[in-house]
């Protein structure tokens, strides 16, 4: 037993002594927008859809040996979203989130051809953040810098394809159109007035993008 125990640790540090140590990172960005029309007696009238603008910047670090890559992400993330009424000149509805993620991961490469490599990827998001929002109208506004606490833990996979630039340089697209996993998620309204507090636990399967922000992630890994 002794000896098998040996040669396991030899192998372990043997493969960590072999490993390319990388750092990288991801940046994400996306934009949802648009308008309604309709027409009624002759008259046209044309409503805007609430505009939502959300970003990501993601730097890692880890190892690879061979095909294989493993690390952890350290994440924020940011989402606005402007709602306007058409009934009421003026009057504007705003939230806003700002979150933080730690995401360990293990990558694959599948298949390589030439400097470009298709990837898969588990990924293990543990994310948090805060929620504020705003109404406007009429010179009036009033602000909740404290409008829910969302908590998650999560497991998904997600392809995408690797080229390599150079020997140390290669540049990543995540298609997260293409992703499926799970979520379970807590989130904890306050009430900004009182001591009431809501907390809702849910949990999602899903596969495709689970949250706006971005269809696709753009990354990059530098190796040593």
């Amino acid at each position: 037993m002794k000896k098998v125990i040996l040669t396991l640790v030899a192998v372990a540090t043997m493969g960590i002594a072999n490993a390319q140590l990388f750092v990288g990172g991801n940046l994400g960005f996306g934009m949802q927008s648009g308008t309604n029309e309709t027409t009624r007696s002759g008259v046209t009238a044309t409503v805007d859809q609430p505009k939502t603008i959300a970003w990501e910047v993601t730097p890692k670090i880890g190892f690879q040996m061979d095909k294989m890559l493993f690390g952890v992400a350290f994440g924020v993330n940011g989402e606005k979203t402007i709602t306007k009424d058409v009934d009421v000149t003026g009057d504007e509805y705003t939230e806003k989130f700002f979150g933080w993620e730690v995401c360990p991961f293990f990558r694959y490469n599948a298949f390589e051809f030439g400097n470009f490599a298709l990837f898969c990827e588990l990924q293990v998001p543990i994310s948090g953040g805060k929620y504020s929002a705003k109404y406007e109208n009429d010179g009036t506004t009033l602000e909740n810098k404290n409008a829910g606490k969302p908590f998650s833990f999560g497991v998904q996979v997600v392809p995408g394809l690797n080229y390599a630039l150079s020997d140390h340089l290669n540049f990543d697209v995540y298609v997260d159109l293409l992703a499926i996993g799970f979520n379970m998620q807590k989130f904890t309204d306050e009430d900004p007035d009182s001591s009431d507090k809501d907390v809702t636990k849910t949990t999602n399967f899903w596969a495709g993008v689970y949250s706006l922000p971005q269809a696709i992630t753009l990354g990059f890994n530098y190796k040593f």
